[in-house]
């Protein structure tokens, strides 16, 4: 197993209490809390400040980039420049906007925000003007198409075409990733199932032996990471197991970047590296002081871990 030293860490200006760190450009960006005000920061690959920018409490709420973007919601949909913090585009509905996860095509946002949906909205990824909208916000966008199961029925919509195709499927279905663009890869506690958005047929199913092996789900390309004390690669075309490899702690807040698959286990301040081939665990480390929140890849060898108060840089050697 390699080791991860310590390369810099960074007191945080204020509070960091999520998930959203990411690197961008070689730049780590994460919201931030403070009494009065709320910032994104963002901080150089050194550890050196890049820049930040403050704003009034609930003015922001989440970021995404996306390209060589930074995108926000909250009172207003927001496009940063990487380089340097300024604010390049925005467009305000009115109304608050949530951010969603991007697509290809661009950013994605909720209008009316968490407290009053009313549509998702896909916003251009240089002007953030409105490129499709669709009256229902329950509905999660994947790659070029919307989906969403509701009275029994897979509904999936062609961003391109606007095709609306509706397919029986009795069992109910939530939270979801897919197996390319026809199959909805469902995961239950013992069992996981791939279901034709065509036909609503299950085109595959497995079950594990015992429960508990799907905990903390994360959906990342063509494949599902399970976390807990195990952490299971899941092949969404096939639903079979790839590996299966045991870590310290409870593994989630999975990452996966140039053949590595990044995790933090908060209750056991672990940070884990491991191999996103094979399952080999690379290099595993104890975060001192508050539990790591989240992890994210900073160039070749490089990774850094957000606490409550401190940013951690290690390198893996």
């Amino acid at each position: 197993m390699n080791a991860l030293t310590m390369a810099w860490k960074k007191r945080i200006d204020g509070r960091f209490l999520g998930t959203f760190l990411s690197v961008l450009g070689g730049r780590v960006l994460l919201d931030i809390r403070r009494d009065r005000s709320q910032a994104m920061w963002c901080v150089h690959g050194t550890g050196k400040a890049a820049w930040e920018r403050e704003y009034e409490l609930d003015e922001i709420d989440h970021f995404f980039p996306h390209g060589e973007s930074v995108y926000l919601g909250g009172s207003k949909a927001r496009r940063l420049d990487i380089e340097t913090g300024a604010e390049v585009a925005e467009n305000d509905f009115g109304v608050p906007v949530m951010i969603r996860p991007p697509i290809p095509s661009g950013p994605v946002y909720i209008l009316g925000g968490m407290a009053a949906p009313t549509a998702l909205l896909g916003l251009h990824a240089e002007t953030l003007q409105v490129q499709w909208q669709w009256s229902d916000p329950e509905y999660a966008a994947h790659r070029e198409q919307l989906c969403r199961y509701f009275d029994g029925m897979i509904h999936t919509v062609d961003l391109k075409t606007r095709e609306v195709r509706r397919v029986k499927h009795p069992r109910p279905l939530g939270f979801h990733g897919h197996g390319g663009d026809q199959v909805w890869c469902h995961f239950e506690e013992q069992e996981r199932f791939g279901i034709s958005t065509v036909t609503g047929e299950v085109v595959w199913h497995q079950k594990e032996k015992e429960p508990g092996l799907h905990q903390e789900l994360a959906f990342v390309g063509t494949r599902a990471y399970c976390g807990g004390p195990f952490v299971s690669a899941i092949d969404l075309k096939t639903g079979a197991l790839l590996w299966r490899q045991a870590v310290s702690g409870s593994a989630e807040r999975f990452v996966e970047s140039e053949g590595r698959l990044y995790a933090v286990a908060k209750s056991a301040r672990m940070v884990h590296v491991l191999d996103a081939a094979t399952g080999e665990v690379l290099a595993s480390q104890e975060v001192k002081g508050d539990e790591p929140s989240a992890v994210a890849p900073l160039g070749p060898n490089r990774l850094v871990v957000g606490t409550y108060k401190l940013l951690y840089c290690f390198e893996l050697s």
